[in-house]
């Protein structure tokens, strides 16, 4: 008969291993529920959707003269930028003070 009782104090030690236990136990059954139940159409639109992207990019001009503009338009905002930060930079000239000697620019 004493080994039908269960041990209170060893459950009350040991309560977070057994706890752990379980919870390891119900997520891996939740896990395989949810693999083994998955709907595959998701996945198989997102491939058909990558290789139509793939197939598309692949025909896309590789030339200079497709480069051309985008770099002259890159060059005119970047001189926009320093303009405009040169101005800025003239408005606050005097908030700084630098030592004597030292170029600011």
């Amino acid at each position: 008969m004493a080994a039908n009782k269960i041990d209170k104090e060893a459950l009350k030690k040991n309560a977070f291993w057994i706890g752990l236990g379980a919870f390891v136990a119900l997520w891996l059954v939740a896990v395989l529920v949810v693999k083994l139940s998955a709907d595959e159409t998701p996945k198989n639109d997102w491939e058909k959707s990558k290789k139509a992207i793939e197939t598309a990019q692949s025909g896309r001009p590789k030339n200079q003269s497709f480069y051309t503009p985008w770099e002259k338009h890159g060059e005119a905002i970047s001189g926009h930028k320093n303009t405009i930060w040169e101005a800025g930079w003239q408005q606050q000239a005097g908030i700084y003070t630098w030592p004597q000697g030292m170029p600011w620019r």
